[in-house]
């Protein structure tokens, strides 16, 4: 099966949806993993049916009659199936004969939200998916493309150079994170002609990071009231859920990702965090959903 760089499958994604079914998506550039996804149900028109799965709750008999069998909710139907990386090797092994077995009718779109370097390519599932899929490289942005392309784009306000680097540092590679801010910033500037140094530091700069390095290290030591404190601390200092939040995830996804938590950790790290992001996109009351997060974030730490 061919495989695309993420711009060069976006260019041709009209052609590349009218011949093949199934995708397989992977690398660190989350955020364009994402949106690449809700460009492809966009595609697809308005009678399209999305469903997202997990790859740990994963039930073959029902993903046969999604991808297989006409559906009523539309005419077309796009199955995700997320954290494939997470996967153990016996679902990994199943999926695989699923694909090579079952003529699918409908999208299904594998996400494996990691980098894959020259010698996992030659692992025998992940070959045998670059085989059965059309595969999509999201690599991570360069600093340089940040700067010129990303944060311009995005605030499509005028904006300083010096103000961007501001925005950068504050942000680095994280364009969830980044996203963000600059509509934070947006809102903030209103009617202004340009966005300067002053606008990035009254915006997005009232963190404490040593109030957050402590809210993580009382998370790791399972300081269920600690970690209550230190977060209404922040939140009265004037920094965002959203960004607590992101800087939690963050950080707890690269440490699981560095295999230092076992895998029934890792799982339910993952599912805590992709919970909550739901909630919180989906709540008035995200101040209650982040203490219950950090709550359960102590008790899988402690177990």
């Amino acid at each position: 099966m061919p495989e695309y760089s993420f711009s060069r499958f976006v260019n041709e994604i009209d052609r590349i949806l009218s011949t093949y079914r199934v995708y397989f998506f992977y690398g660190e550039n989350n955020y364009y993993i994402h949106k690449t996804v809700e460009k492809i149900v966009a595609k697809l028109a308005e009678n399209v049916f999305k469903e997202t799965i997990y790859s740990w709750e994963i039930d073959f008999n029902q993903l046969t009659t999604k991808l297989v069998t006409p559906t009523l909710f539309g005419k077309n139907v796009v199955v995700v199936l997320r954290h494939f990386e997470a996967t153990n090797k016996k679902v990994k092994k199943q999926i695989i004969e699923f694909l090579q077995s079952t003529k699918l009718n409908q999208y299904f779109i594998i996400l494996y939200e990691a980098t894959i370097n020259y010698f996992e390519k030659a692992d025998q599932v992940i070959s045998s998916l670059l085989d059965l899929c059309v595969s999509v490289n999201f690599v991570n942005l360069t600093k340089e493309e940040i700067l010129s392309n990303f944060i311009p784009k995005k605030l499509k306000l005028k904006i300083t150079e010096s103000a961007k680097q501001l925005i950068y540092e504050n942000t680095g590679n994280d364009l969830w994170l980044l996203s963000h801010e600059l509509e934070k910033i947006s809102y903030y500037v209103g009617n202004k002609k340009e966005v300067v140094d002053e606008d990035v530091i009254k915006c997005c700069s009232a963190y404490n990071t040593s109030d957050l390095k402590d809210l993580i290290e009382s998370i790791q030591r399972s300081d269920y009231s600690k970690s209550l404190q230190i977060l209404n601390l922040l939140l009265d200092n004037g920094v965002s859920l959203m960004y607590i939040f992101t800087s939690l995830h963050r950080y707890f996804l690269r440490i699981a990702e560095k295999k230092q938590y076992n895998e029934k950790k890792f799982f339910q790290l993952i599912k805590e965090f992709y919970n909550a992001d739901y909630k919180l996109k989906t709540t008035r009351n995200g101040k209650y959903v982040l203490e219950i997060t950090i709550l359960n974030l102590c008790n899988i730490l402690k177990s």
